[in-house]
């Protein structure tokens, strides 16, 4: 089959038809786009607002029995690109198909799916020259996906007995959550206010993208254009965060810290375990051994990753802190790849 034999659809029917389904295309959303608006001309509807949804829709047929309506789906990111508040991001190619003969209907669902896969990769070329000059660049916010997620799993063990296996496994999650916030936090940090001159330079973006996490931070104000203090070192803050980044290197390397190691004595018929340190805590009440983490430990790693994003916050000149401080509310963050926002 061709995309020839494709027709759009001036006036659509349903009589004798059956639904066969929902199929993803897989196809960058543009492309798609631009593929269907160059065979089949202008879309059967646009909805740029419905609440917080919208779409580009397509209504084709193949001759007089099988009916395919093709959705580019989008959302509303408004508050978030400002700029386009009014306008729906489009996401997610798919379609709906609808026939009278199921095996002509899956065959043309398959040809369908291949033709639009063909004819977008024959475009490739068209998204590099739209991002030559794509200024800005919205990025996936991973210091919000993180936090809230952590929040969320710190409220869920709340609501566990403290003994329940499933408590446990919150906690731990939870912990690994939060600490890879703030690590979001940070390269978002570099992303945005990494000084110009040195984002050409790839041995220095490469050797900053494998800093651990303690070294990132210290390296900030020396790299970063954002900052009017030039230190962390120093700060209650940085000590606690310091302690839990400690830990969090145990726990993700999985190290066999001394509380993990058990013996056992029997005695008079019972079985002791005679561990010499059965739960030992860091300086800030913190267990060192995961299974041992409860929820008041991880309302202490909560507010200390809290307590440390607001302190690099105080330490930034205020126009990029005013940009910075609306991280934790956003899921997509807009950046300048060529470092435009450093005026």
């Amino acid at each position: 089959m061709k995309l020839s034999d494709f027709k759009k659809l001036d006036k659509v029917t349903w009589d004798g038809f059956e639904h066969y389904g929902e199929h993803p295309l897989h196809t960058p959303p543009y492309l798609t786009y631009l593929v269907l608006r160059e065979k089949f001309g202008e879309p059967t509807e646009i909805r740029e607002r419905d609440g917080d949804e919208g779409f580009c829709l397509y209504e084709i047929g193949v001759q007089d029995d099988t009916r395919l309506s093709v959705f580019l789906w989008g959302w509303s990111y408004e508050g978030v690109l400002s700029q386009h508040s009014e306008k729906i991001t489009l996401t997610d190619p798919f379609f709906y198909a609808y026939g009278k003969d199921e095996q002509r209907v899956q065959k043309e669902i398959r040809e369908f799916i291949r033709l639009i896969t063909e004819e977008c990769k024959n475009r490739k070329g068209k998204i590099a020259e739209v991002l030559k000059n794509a200024q800005p660049i919205y990025v996936e916010n991973p210091f919000y996906l993180y936090f809230e997620g952590g929040k969320s799993l710190l409220q869920q063990a709340k609501e566990h007995n403290q003994h329940d296996k499933k408590a446990g496994h919150l906690c731990r999650s939870a912990f690994f959550m939060f600490m890879a916030s703030f690590e979001g936090f940070l390269n978002l940090l570099y992303e945005s206010f990494l000084d110009v001159n040195l984002r050409t330079d790839q041995r220095l973006t490469k050797y900053l993208q494998r800093l651990d996490i303690d070294l990132k931070l210290r390296l900030a104000p020396r790299f970063c254009v954002c900052f009017e203090s030039t230190s962390f070192e120093k700060s209650e803050e940085f000590a606690r965060f310091q302690s839990l980044v400690n830990l969090r290197n145990d726990f993700l390397h999985a190290n066999l810290v001394k509380t993990m190691k058990h013996a056992l004595h029997e005695e008079d018929g019972l079985v002791f375990d005679v561990s010499e340190e059965y739960e030992v805590l860091n300086k800030y009440g913190v267990a060192i051994d995961p299974a041992k983490l409860k929820v008041e430990q991880l309302q202490f790693v909560h507010k200390t990753i809290e307590d440390m994003v607001n302190h690099v916050l105080a330490a930034m000149k205020p126009l990029y802190r005013l940009e910075a401080n609306s991280w934790s509310t956003q899921y997509l963050v807009r950046t300048y790849p060529s470092g435009n926002n450093q005026t």
